[in-house]
């Protein structure tokens, strides 16, 4: 079907679902540029992939550096 002939029952369907998939990504950008998100987890065609942001391993990697007895993580 050409998009250009889409009737407006098509229209607002595709408005109901497009909404909420709107409403969430503004949500994303909103709390990544607040500081609120340290990484993102992407869905590929290899598997999740996470990506962290610039510098959010900072706390953590001066925590490490700076201690003075060792520490194990599982």
């Amino acid at each position: 079907m050409n998009k250009s002939y889409r009737t407006r029952r098509q229209l607002l369907d595709a408005l109901q679902e497009l909404t909420p998939r709107m409403i969430e990504a503004e949500e994303s950008l909103r709390a990544i540029r607040g500081g609120e998100v340290d990484g993102l987890v992407v869905e590929t065609a290899e598997g999740d992939r996470v990506f962290t942001l610039s510098g959010a391993d900072h706390p953590y990697r001066i925590m490490v550096e700076t201690m003075n007895e060792g520490a194990v993580t599982g």
